[in-house]
């Protein structure tokens, strides 16, 4: 898999077309010029936004990110297959882009910040319901507010509804992130079957009956329930609201999410848990908490990847093998997440040691005072 801060696996990088480009600091022609951009110099492209100077990309090369027109850059159609062709995995990773994306465009936006923030901070509902009331005071001609509705619907577990919203903002100003969440939105609704549901004081557990019993579902759900107490007193996840709970089965999962083999659980906002038998078994009980665990960080705020995952392992009781552990000495940064298990297990690993030398070396408490400041998480030295 591409490093965070790259939308989604691509075929290749597009590249500055053959006049070269200015790095702009906005997407308007009077905006500043960061540098000069060489034609062929590759970017890396992290989403689109509509300006006074029509389509711009921002991108990131040679350490700085700024944006350029879309007319500047060639390859753009790789970046686009990107986009319809990117597996499900890459959920949650387009949907950090979207929520970037609608930042930048609506900074200057009356409430639109707090709307965001209620949506990072694991707050969709309440996010829908003011995007609602303004829609209701201001009509529906404004895409951005359109594009943001079907952002805290999806959020929600209401991808019907986000498609809706979606589909309206893309009627009015077309953009390619939308249109790849759309089809994504397209296949859950098409491949998900779990319309039952259960509801307890933190969660909304839906399943299929057919698929799963009622009394296992129930089991899950009070587990769900018992890894939360436990990991709000660790951590202090601060969940607001209830939190969607996915319970699938291996097929039904990878119909829905399209996830690589070796994924047994998934957080884009919701928490999607495959299990494997029809019993409770203890490897379900792992991802629910391995997936709280992601949901518990992302709303203290905005934690590198390895520590997401590193958190997730050692609060879910998963522990690489020592051999692994060893294997991983001396790398300083984290690897690369490929799509192949041997490179999941590599990224996991160094990031399951990563985080456990962090405990060694600053304590519970300290990693704890760290979660109040997520810019003081830095990747160790060595491992």
């Amino acid at each position: 898999m591409a490093p965070l801060l790259a939308l989604l696996l691509l075929a290749s990088d597009p590249v500055i077309h053959g006049g070269g480009a200015v790095l702009r600091s906005a997407c308007s022609t009077d905006a500043d010029t960061l540098v000069r951009l060489p034609a062929d110099t590759a970017v890396q492209v992290r989403f689109s936004i509509s300006g006074d100077a029509g389509t711009c990309y921002k991108v990131a090369s040679a350490g700085q990110t700024g944006y350029v027109l879309a007319s500047e850059l060639d390859g753009l159609e790789s970046y686009r297959a990107g986009l319809r062709d990117a597996s499900e995995l890459e959920l949650p990773k387009m949907l950090r882009a979207e929520t970037a994306r609608l930042k930048e465009e609506a900074s200057a936006r009356p409430g639109a910040g707090e709307v965001l923030a209620l949506i990072e901070a694991n707050q969709p509902r309440l996010a829908l319901q003011k995007i609602e009331a303004e829609l209701k005071h201001a009509g529906r001609a404004d895409p951005l507010t359109l594009a943001l509705a079907g952002l805290a619907a999806y959020r929600g577990d209401e991808p019907k509804l986000a498609l809706a919203y979606w589909t309206e903002s893309q009627a009015l100003a077309p953009n390619p992130s939308v249109d790849a969440l759309m089809r994504k939105a397209r296949a859950e609704i098409a491949g998900d079957t779990s319309r039952n549901k259960l509801r307890g004081y933190r969660f909304v557990l839906r399943y299929n009956s057919e698929e799963i019993p009622e009394s296992t579902a129930a089991e899950v759900l009070s587990a769900a329930n018992d890894e939360y107490a436990r990991l709000d007193a660790e951590l202090g996840c601060e969940l607001k609201e209830q939190l969607p709970l996915v319970l699938q089965n291996q097929e039904a999962y990878r119909a829905t999410t399209g996830a690589e083999e070796w994924s047994g659980g998934q957080f884009d906002g919701r928490i999607r848990v495959v299990l494997f038998r029809q019993a409770f078994q203890r490897e379900a009980r792992q991802a629910v908490a391995h997936e709280l665990v992601h949901a518990c960080l992302t709303a203290r705020g905005r934690f590198p990847h390895w520590f997401h995952e590193g958190m997730a392992m050692r609060w879910s009781g998963e522990r690489p093998t020592a051999a692994d552990v060893a294997s991983v000495q001396g790398l300083h940064s984290p690897p690369a997440l490929g799509s192949s298990p041997e490179q999941a297990r590599i990224f996991y690993t160094w990031s399951w040691a990563a985080v456990d030398r962090m405990y060694r070396r600053l304590g519970g408490q300290g990693v704890r005072d760290a979660l109040r400041n997520p810019n003081s998480v830095t990747a160790p030295l060595g491992n």
